[in-house]
């Protein structure tokens, strides 16, 4: 399938309508059709609906570079050795079928990224939302070019990535529960920039599972750790 290759890459594409197709009739002839993707189209068209002028993208050699590399990881990597990779990757593809008006999609990110690295233990001293912090920011010092926290959010220069970790735990955590956040008091460190959380998580994400295909059992070793 294409699209999990589109989905990992850095231009973050989105299959609309997936086949053409024909339609018999009852009296033998045949009507055009599109077959598309459903929650996904109808959450692209929702969200980008007051985009002007709408949103495009470039296609450049060093794109397809990229998602010839993304492609050749994901056939060369062994499913049934690292089924949670194999499974996060599912879950990454389906972020799409949820619009980005809903803060279940925040939800989501953290379900998967907890699939990824998390193992659930009963000490209170290694919580998710720690092991998730540390983990992350190990990662993000493996990766050719770190995540740079400042390019998605304002804020002191002091701020940490486990800083902001730790926060976006708690603001998943209001989401899950269903409470209000106060980006006022102690979610302010993500106060003035909401509207970038979202692409900061998903940015994070897909990061994470290009160096789970290119390091699966590193990745599987920092999980059980």
């Amino acid at each position: 399938a294409i699209q999990p290759v589109l989905s990992l890459s850095s231009l973050d594409l989105t299959i609309l309508f997936e086949v053409m197709m024909w339609h018999a009739t009852t009296d033998g002839g045949y009507v055009p059709g599109i077959g598309q993707m459903r929650l996904r189209t109808l959450n692209y068209i929702h969200d980008t609906e007051c985009e002007c002028p709408p949103q495009t993208k470039t296609i450049t050699n060093q794109s397809i570079e990229e998602l010839n590399c993304i492609n050749s990881l994901l056939s060369q990597f062994d499913k049934t050795r690292f089924p949670f990779i194999d499974k996060a990757l599912a879950d990454f593809a389906s972020i799409k079928d949820i619009s980005k008006q809903s803060p279940f999609k925040i939800l989501s990110c953290f379900s998967t990224l907890e699939l990824l690295l998390t193992t659930y233990r009963r000490s209170k001293t290694d919580s998710l939302s720690l092991q998730l912090k540390k983990k992350i920011n190990l990662l993000n010092n493996q990766f050719e070019n770190k995540i740079e926290i400042q390019n998605y959010f304002k804020g002191s220069d002091q701020n940490t990535l486990e800083t902001l970790v730790g926060k976006l735990y708690d603001y998943r955590n209001d989401i899950a529960h269903g409470n209000s956040s106060d980006f006022e008091n102690y979610l302010q460190i993500l106060g003035n920039s909401k509207e970038n959380i979202l692409s900061f998580l998903l940015e994070l994400l897909r990061r994470i599972l290009i160096f789970a295909l290119k390091q699966p059992q590193l990745v599987a070793d920092l999980k059980a750790c």
